[in-house]
């Protein structure tokens, strides 16, 4: 497990620490501000070189996660295919000059008869405009999904995720199944070739109204790091309870974990960006090496 129970002879907040807000308060209404991870080195900490505060990263549950990052990412993406399948297929229609993003936005009635009009008998033009009216309704679709999740009400996370799974079904034409696809969505905070997540298994030292609905695990979110003041750090609980802004220290990261979350976060500022088809030509390296070692034995 990546946390353990944090010194109690430390007087201190030290790197690692993970900090809790009040259930019920201000900042815990506000599920990027229950957790942080304090990102500050040792030694600005007790020499007080803190003049903007502790500099921390949030963690959130995993389905606080799907919700606020992987879901939105998921519908930018499925808005952004059916733009690009649906454009052929919209460019074989006979008259129908509008962008393939016009036709996204047209109501079902609208495109039925502008469809209707100009593919006539034609069977080849008929399975493009079934197609062309599939990728509609799934972009229609994904934009009720992103609505429901933008209103009060936001909805059930299942429910939500189901939803993207049929609009996405329609745009591809294949089969998707819910739970493999929020389970690939969740894994992918462990993808080594992501820097900006870090996974945590549990935060331990966390009471009752702590857990209220954060039981699946988290993740530390890199890229929204954050500032928090140094007096509202607190380590006694009586302190804490009695200043309803303040975060208490519930636990720390364990040593080799702490090195690699922070390995982690110095990784996502400081890597080097390559180009996207490396890994791409590598593979065909590997590919054509083997090929031509296979030839080679087999020509002897």
């Amino acid at each position: 497990m990546e946390c353990e129970q944090a010194e109690r002879a430390r007087n201190v907040i030290r790197q690692g620490d993970v900090l809790a807000a009040h259930p019920g308060t201000t900042n815990w209404k506000n599920r990027w501000r229950r957790f942080f991870v304090v990102l500050s080195a040792d030694c600005d900490i007790v020499n007080k070189k803190l003049d903007t505060g502790v500099v921390v990263v949030p963690v959130v549950g995993l389905q606080t996660y799907a919700l606020d990052v992987w879901l939105p990412e998921q519908i930018r993406r499925q808005i952004a295919t059916s733009e690009k399948k649906i454009e052929p297929l919209v460019n074989r229609i006979p008259g129908l000059v509008a962008s393939p993003a016009a036709v996204l936005a047209y109501d079902s009635e609208r495109l039925e008869a502008e469809l209707a009009q100009r593919i006539g008998e034609d069977k080849e033009l008929g399975k493009a405009a079934k197609s062309i009216k599939a990728i509609r309704n799934g972009f229609s679709s994904l934009q009720a999904v992103e609505a429901k999740m933008l209103s009060a009400e936001q909805g059930d996370l299942g429910d939500l995720v189901r939803r993207l799974c049929e609009a996405k079904s329609m745009i591809t034409g294949a089969a998707i199944d819910p739970e493999k696809e929020l389970k690939g969505g969740l894994a992918s905070v462990s993808d080594p070739k992501r820097h900006d997540f870090w996974p945590i298994c549990d935060l331990v030292g966390l009471d009752g109204q702590m857990r209220e609905d954060e039981r699946d695990g988290f993740v530390a979110v890199m890229r929204r790091f954050t500032q928090i003041p140094i007096e509202q750090a607190l380590i006694n609980r009586n302190d804490w309870l009695n200043s309803p802004n303040s975060f208490l220290r519930v636990c720390r990261l364990r040593g080799l974990y702490k090195t690699d979350f922070l390995h982690r976060f110095a990784s996502l500022f400081t890597r080097v960006g390559l180009e996207a088809g490396r890994d791409e030509e590598h593979q065909r390296m590997f590919d054509l090496a083997a090929a031509r070692t296979l030839k080679s034995e087999e020509s002897k």
